[in-house]
């Protein structure tokens, strides 16, 4: 029998000059695997329970070392606890109830420190989420608190807007200039079919003063009087409000050639100062969004310090924001990590009940 396999019986509760076949050797040899194994999740568990705690109330290194030493305390209470109860354990048939009665302290306990460690095993599970909640709502309360980084967001937010407006600014005056020559095209369109009415008119009024003879006179229904009667008049008036509307046409059409030639000719300035225009203001908003930047990294930078020394309450706290936020998932999480606890203490007492009651069994105690 090598020396391991008597370690692991001996951890098992049973001395193992008392096991005979090879059988109950790999058994309790199994078992006492077990016991450590269990003893050893629960005590890690109990150690970063304990360092979570102080570390809020003490130096981290403090906190470590009073960690690190109740982990082997905490190692050879569950260690012991199991021993002991397996060892009171007879395995076999017949004894059903009598083993129910032995293992009932055994079993309030793992379901006491199954709790136990289960709490702070979550927290370290889930303490990246945990840590990244409360980072978050730190920011978010910094940022609806922070009168310079408001500031600073408004600023920008005005360049961004001056910005564009100057952009578009280019645009409109390109459309305005497209407008513009479309116009003119329409008042020289107005102004020749004028042109064509007035000339029309001319003959009419030459016409009407005729009687009707003349060049073109058969196109126009006159009267057979001679002279400058009332037909004559009516014509004349027609003439003149149209030669007048004319007169209007070109003077707006002068505007607006003139409006042209002047953005034809200023063109590249234009474009040259809204460019410089518009590079200065990017250059302003550029300023703004890097103090902006430089504040929010120093925002969270204060947060990750805050988030990375958290209090065991604090902890506590997010742990219950998170459930909240996410549902069933942290709940399934705690159950899951609670039944797997329980499961691994009690593992060793299941499979002793399983023993066949084939030998003699009696309880080793450290030293004897």
């Amino acid at each position: 029998m090598s020396l391991i396999s008597r370690f692991l019986q001996s951890a098992a509760g049973i001395d193992p000059s008392t096991i005979r076949s090879k059988q109950d050797q790999y058994r309790y040899a199994s078992l006492g695997a077990l016991v450590w194994f269990s003893a050893l999740v629960a005590a890690m568990a109990f150690g970063y329970a304990v360092y979570v705690f102080l570390a809020p109330f003490m130096e981290a290194r403090m906190a470590k070392a009073l960690a690190v030493v109740s982990v082997p305390l905490w190692f050879f209470f569950v260690f012991h606890i199991n021993r002991a109860t397996i060892s009171v354990i007879t395995p076999g048939k017949g004894k059903k109830f009598s083993n129910t009665f032995k293992i009932l302290p055994r079993l309030l306990v793992s379901v006491v420190i199954s709790i136990a460690i289960a709490h702070p095993l979550v927290l370290f599970l889930l303490s990246e989420d945990i840590s990244g909640h409360y980072r978050l709502q730190i920011e978010k309360e910094a940022l609806e608190k922070d009168d310079e980084l408001r500031w600073l967001g408004n600023e920008i937010g005005a360049l961004d807007a001056e910005i564009k407006s100057m952009q578009e600014e280019s645009i409109r005056r390109e459309e305005q200039h497209e407008e513009e020559i479309a116009e003119k095209g329409r008042i020289e369109k107005r102004i020749e079919d004028l042109d064509t009415v007035l000339h029309q008119l001319t003959e009419q009024m030459a016409c009407e003063r005729s009687g009707g003879v003349g060049n073109n006179c058969e196109k126009y229904t006159t009267s057979t009087w001679k002279g400058a009667g009332s037909a004559v008049y009516r014509v004349k008036e027609l003439y003149e409000d149209k030669n007048k509307t004319r007169d209007l046409l070109r003077e707006d059409l002068d505007k607006i050639q003139e409006s042209i030639l002047s953005y034809r000719k200023n063109l590249e300035n234009i474009e040259k100062k809204n460019a410089e225009e518009i590079e200065a203001e990017a250059s302003k908003k550029a300023h703004k969004e890097e103090q902006w930047r430089a504040r929010k990294e120093e925002m969270a930078k204060d947060a990750e310090i805050k988030s990375a020394n958290l209090s065991f309450l604090q902890r506590n706290v997010q742990l219950v924001a998170l459930s909240k936020e996410n549902g069933p998932y942290i709940s399934v999480i705690i159950i899951s990590i609670f039944l797997f606890l329980f499961f691994i203490e009690l593992t060793p007492v299941f499979i002793k009940l399983m023993f066949p009651n084939d030998h003699e069994e009696e309880f080793h105690h450290p030293g004897k």
